[in-house]
């Protein structure tokens, strides 16, 4: 049975949080008033900062960060305990909202997980890679492709969503390079972990 406890301690529970979050911005209709706005921010609503990326466009926009959300959660599942995950996405989300403040000053509004998204993205394939699986290295090889595509040449992404809308591909890149920060300090605390426990149990002498 599916107890309190277990969801409490369960992994994918930012994941969930966050999914529960967006679908009921989305049916409560309460983007607009949730949504990132530059002017609103800076005059002291900073909650926007984390709100505006649970809005979205609309369904399509929600379905479609949500699927890859999934995605995420398949491919790194196991990755990282429920308070790495935590971690990783209040990282995440305040280096996307802090990163179109001071960097991109012209984006008015926004919203969306994909910054977020890409955070967990890079996060997780930092520390496969940097635990020595070749895995990592093509994860973090696509991701370069896409934000370096996205610079030149737009959203992938950009046929699926909403007309009204504009994908603002510098949240993936802040996005992404938060991930890839929190994700070696990751890292660092696994290998830390790891030498510990090793030590710990006789199997390595120092």
């Amino acid at each position: 049975m599916f107890t309190i406890f277990r969801l409490r301690n369960c992994a994918m529970l930012p994941a969930f949080v966050v999914a529960i979050s967006s679908s009921a911005i989305q049916l409560f209709d309460l983007n607009i008033l949730l949504r990132y706005e530059r002017n609103t921010i800076l005059s002291g609503a900073l909650w926007r900062i984390f709100t505006g990326q649970l809005a979205h466009l609309g369904w399509p926009h929600l379905v479609l960060n949500l699927a890859t959300l999934i995605l995420i959660m398949v491919i790194y599942n196991g990755t990282f305990s429920a308070l790495a995950w935590w971690r990783i996405t209040l990282v995440c989300m305040v280096g996307t909202g802090v990163g179109l403040l001071v960097f991109n000053p012209k984006v008015t509004w926004y919203v969306g997980l994909s910054g977020l998204l890409h955070g967990w993205f890079a996060a997780g394939a930092i520390v496969i890679f940097l635990s020595g699986a070749l895995e990592g290295a093509w994860l973090l090889a696509l991701l370069a492709i896409k934000l370096v595509w996205e610079q030149w040449q737009g959203s992938l992404s950009s046929f699926l969503i909403d007309a009204n809308g504009i994908i603002i591909v510098a949240a993936h890149l802040h996005g992404a390079l938060s991930g890839l920060g929190i994700g070696l300090l990751e890292t660092q605390k696994i290998f830390t972990l790891n030498l510990r426990n090793s030590i710990n149990r006789g199997t390595i002498n120092l």
